[in-house]
């Protein structure tokens, strides 16, 4: 773990620092955060699943960067089917429910759009 950070701890300790003093949201360091991880990520080879293994990691970034946005719509393209790997996971129908995302798939492009969430009426 130290070695996957290592080349990115000045970048964090400016975003901690800038957090801490309250000069970033919590929603903004999560989002510098995000970028560093995906920063790793990109950089590592996983030999033949590294198409696979990168668009899944894509689309999770992609996923997370657009709940913590203000967009309400967006379409991302991957080089690889990545729907097929989370349709197996049994929370990921839970994931989609709790954050109010609906995915419509066309191909290898993902359009990401927000639901409104549905205020029920108080009780007369």
């Amino acid at each position: 773990m130290y070695y996957s950070i290592n080349p990115y701890l000045d970048e964090i300790e400016q975003h901690v620092i800038k957090f801490s003093d309250q000069k970033m949201s919590s929603q903004n360091f999560t989002i510098e955060i995000l970028n560093l991880i995906f920063k790793y990520i990109s950089s590592l080879s996983f030999n033949e699943y590294d198409i696979v293994i990168k668009s899944s990691f894509q689309f999770e970034y992609d996923f997370s960067i657009f709940c913590l946005s203000d967009i309400n719509e967006q379409i991302k393209s991957y080089s690889f089917d990545v729907t097929r790997i989370f349709a197996d996971y049994d929370n990921f129908d839970r994931l989609i429910g709790d954050t109010h995302i609906k995915f419509i798939k066309d191909g290898n492009k993902i359009k990401f759009k927000k639901n409104p969430i549905k205020i029920m009426d108080e009780p007369k």
